[in-house]
């Protein structure tokens, strides 16, 4: 057809010109199906002056960039080329871009990052030579002495099942997400009684300082694991959202669109039990929530509950249908404890929950990681979990595309449910993506 294809990515500006961002196969795909560009990354990191050049890589499922820093303009500083590094050029980028984006993992070397003879960045050796740069960072001073700091090492090394350095930061260098920080929130009240916000931990720059701060402000000290029943205990303000006609409306008039649409199927409506369930599906498109409630009877379906991202549900009309339609919005990124209480209170009053544990549509069609608070939940409420296994969505409507295949075969299937009794947070966490994945 005349064009050469040649797996550049670039973008036009405003005069038509096009700009070279990147190439197609250096895109990271995330577990959780997002996109991202390293070369988008690697332009913020090099443009401070403090950096000579960088790479940007997926490793441990984590985002992490090794860094040649530039001497030359750190030594002026007075500072070690590790702390300008992290505090004034990573951190500052961590704050200005998507959660999801965030760089977790920081290598510094002396040496030159390698490249083909064109100069091309050779990005799939930068985890070996991230390896050895981390093997050399690992040299610190003394270890700080004092019970709290060993008791909060021991705790974070055993959670991320890695040994846990005095100047490690709980983002960058441990990795810690949403649900690790409301975890060690719970943990550090617990063994403390202090009350430390997520976001308040990490404006610490180190677990030395972190651990500081704790002994200052501590209660008591009590060594033991987390406990994640007193977290859902805790009281919350919930008022569960109407239930008009208008959501049963929605998806009585999906059912009868999807099937003349396309060749869609449900199995095994017989595995939900007559308790309150945690339904968790895998997610391969917009329409999975209405493709597993157009198959739910009628008291099911009066009785089951979604859950929203605050940030889709901004405009006072959606507020308004979100509070009439069985729709509990929570906010996953700014206060995930609440979200997992509101969620939490849902099945206490003997109500069903829809949680897609990927927390993202797949962008591959494979399956993602699954994350594990619908475990949390349904082993301290000692609700039976039923897995959806969802087949031919992706396919029917892949992400970016604008309309679906028209007669593309779905099957929605509800696997037999899986007892929480007995199972720990993880095993059963792996319990159910086993189900899901399980070969038909």
């Amino acid at each position: 057809d005349g064009w050469l294809y040649t797996g550049d990515l670039g973008e036009f500006d405003d005069e038509g010109f096009l700009y070279i961002t990147g190439r197609k196969k250096e895109i990271i795909v995330l577990s959780n199906g997002k996109n991202i560009n390293p070369a988008e990354l690697e332009e913020k990191i090099g443009a401070s002056p403090f950096v000579k050049e960088c790479g940007v890589f997926y490793h441990d499922e984590q985002i992490q960039a090794i860094i040649q820093p530039d001497m030359a303009t750190i030594a002026p500083t007075g500072k070690p080329a590790s702390e300008v590094i992290r505090w004034e050029v990573i951190e500052p980028l961590n704050k200005n871009i998507s959660a999801y984006k965030k760089i977790m993992g920081v290598h510094l070397t002396e040496f030159e990052l390698p490249r083909t003879r064109l100069g091309k960045l050779q990005r799939f050796k930068l985890p070996s030579m991230a390896v050895l740069a981390s093997v050399g960072n690992e040299h610190v001073s003394d270890e700080p002495k004092g019970v709290e700091y060993e008791i909060i090492a021991e705790y974070l090394a055993k959670e991320k099942m890695r040994l846990v350095r005095p100047n490690h930061h709980i983002e960058m260098d441990l990795g810690m997400d949403s649900l690790d920080k409301v975890s060690f929130q719970a943990w550090l009240m617990q063994a403390f009684g202090v009350n430390m916000e997520p976001l308040q931990m990490t404006a610490f720059n180190t677990i030395s300082e972190l651990s500081e701060y704790v002994a200052e402000h501590k209660t008591r000290v009590e060594e033991g694991k987390l406990d994640w029943t007193d977290i859902i205990r805790e009281k919350v303000n919930l008022k569960l959202p109407a239930n008009w006609f208008t959501g049963r409306w929605v998806v009585y008039s999906s059912k009868v669109f999807f099937h003349l649409y396309f060749r869609i199927r449900g199995k095994g409506t017989q595995n939900i039990p007559d308790a309150p369930v945690i339904f968790v599906p895998n997610h391969q498109s917009y329409l999975d929530g209405l493709f597993i409630a157009s198959f739910l009877r009628r008291r099911q379906l009066r009785k089951t509950y979604f859950y929203a991202k605050e940030k889709h549900i901004k405009q006072a009309w959606m507020k308004f249908l979100a509070n009439r339609n069985n729709i509990i919005v929570v906010d996953l990124n700014k206060d995930l404890k609440e979200s997992i209480q509101k969620m939490a209170e849902v099945l206490r009053q003997k109500q069903n929950m829809i949680i897609f544990p990927e927390g993202t549509r797949t962008k591959t069609g494979k399956l993602g990681e699954f994350k594990k608070t619908f475990a949390i939940l349904a082993r301290e409420l000692n609700v039976p979990v039923v897995p959806v296994r969802i087949r031919g969505a992706y396919e029917a409507l892949p992400s970016g595309s604008k309309f679906p295949r028209i007669f593309a075969p779905i099957t929605i299937e509800f696997l037999p449910a899986v007892i929480a009794e007995g199972e720990t947070y993880d095993s059963l966490t792996e319990k159910v993506r086993q189900a899901i994945d399980k070969p038909v």
